[in-house]
């Protein structure tokens, strides 16, 4: 009789405190104000834009709209035929993105203890289906010598011209690279002076010389994540380019023009070029996170919906001190805490869950969703006399 009782005792206390779980939503006049404690916002700093290594889920992989176009000069056979631009480049930018995923370890300084962090970021061929192109791919044939070749040397250099930038498709949302060739008597004289080279130009890239040097379309992969980093923010690592993490060199080829240890990052001129550090990685991201920027209309706007359901559990101190876009719901679980900075955009329908006795920081942030639509607010869960609060610091606002 004893054992029923207290079975009976155990049920009625269980189904009370699941009565006692409720839920509410937050709006922007309810949140308590946190005065004693400072901002630890970063929003300019590329440190913020890190990716989270510690959070699974916590990084949108952001994808980069790009095509291509062919130049050639007149009835020449210079650079690729339309037809021989399939499959090439769409080999070469699926090799370009399995190298910005790989990511190796800086080779320099020796000894150093670089972290090595996946960049999260990776190239889409965008077509162009409202001009009738289906490809990503272009053909051009030019009347003017001086647009139809690239020519970074010497007398009638026009790697900087933009004369042949009137080319590009929709340059407002894709990034145009532009292929080009070398003029073929300077190369004919000069063999040895001319490779793979390009230059970045804003939303468009001209990279050079890869029909007329030959070889496999990879060999030509990190030449164009050498000057997309130049598109997104990066300069040449072996001279002072704001980052502690790339430490100046003589931006030696390879080893044996160095006499030891030579460069392999990415944005050096080395025969690797397959290193990048956290501190380059949070420049280009910093960029694509910031709305005023004028790359980041060259994204993929896909973090603004979540058709995956994909949910990212808070389950520890997390501070994200930079802008953010976010692929999915959060909840943060009991005894865990989350502090959100600058500007946070959370895809349509999609809810911050903080469970009781979890923690949700709004530091001078902006909530919204960057498409314009609506996003599922703040829920707080209370389960018996413990619930989960949100505190703001500063200047936040919810939309």
């Amino acid at each position: 009789m004893k054992n029923i009782t207290k079975l009976c005792l155990f049920l009625l206390l269980f189904v009370s405190c699941q009565r006692s779980i409720t839920y509410s939503f937050i709006k922007n006049e309810n949140i308590e104000v946190l005065e004693e404690e400072g901002s630890q916002c970063a929003c300019n700093d590329p440190a913020a834009y890190v990716p989270d290594t510690v959070i699974d889920g916590a990084n949108h992989n952001y994808l980069i709209n790009i095509n291509y176009h062919a130049l050639d000069f007149e009835k020449g056979k210079h650079n690729f035929s339309l037809e021989e631009m399939s499959p090439y480049f769409w080999l070469l930018t699926e090799n370009a993105n399995m190298r910005l995923r790989t990511n190796e370890k800086m080779k320099l300084p020796v000894g150093n203890l670089t972290p090595v962090i996946d960049p999260y970021y990776q190239y889409r061929m965008k077509a162009s289906p409202d001009i009738g192109n289906t490809t990503a791919l272009y053909h051009h044939r030019l009347d003017e010598r001086t647009e139809a070749y690239f020519l970074n040397k010497g007398e009638g250099q026009n790697n900087f011209s933009r004369s042949v930038t009137r080319l590009a498709v929709h340059e407002d949302s894709i990034l145009n690279v532009l292929v080009m060739s070398y003029p073929p008597d300077e190369l004919e004289k000069s063999p040895q002076k001319y490779h793979g080279a390009g230059i970045s130009l804003g939303t468009i890239v001209k990279i050079a010389g890869l029909y007329q040097k030959g070889g496999e379309y990879w060999a030509y992969a990190t030449l164009l994540n050498h000057e997309i980093g130049h598109a997104f923010g990066l300069a040449h690592a072996w001279i002072a380019d704001g980052c502690d993490d790339t430490p100046t060199n003589p931006n030696c080829f390879d080893d044996n023009s160095c006499k030891g240890p030579s460069s392999n990052n990415l944005m050096d001129y080395n025969n690797s070029q397959m290193a990048m550090t956290p501190c380059q990685i949070g420049r280009v991201r910093m960029i694509m996170a910031s709305e005023k920027a004028y790359q980041r209309k060259l994204l993929v706007h896909d973090w603004c919906t979540n058709p995956t359901g994909k949910t990212i559990t808070i389950d520890q101190d997390i501070v994200w001190a930079g802008a953010r876009d976010i692929d999915g719901d959060i909840i943060i679980k009991s005894g865990a805490s989350l502090r959100l900075c600058c500007r946070v955009s959370m895809p349509e329908n999609s809810k911050i869950v903080v469970e009781s006795g979890g923690q949700l920081i709004l530091d001078n942030v902006r909530l919204h969703n960057s498409c314009g639509l609506e996003w599922g607010g703040i829920i707080v869960e209370k389960r018996g006399r413990k619930s989960g609060s949100v505190v703001r610091i500063g200047e936040v606002s919810l939309e």
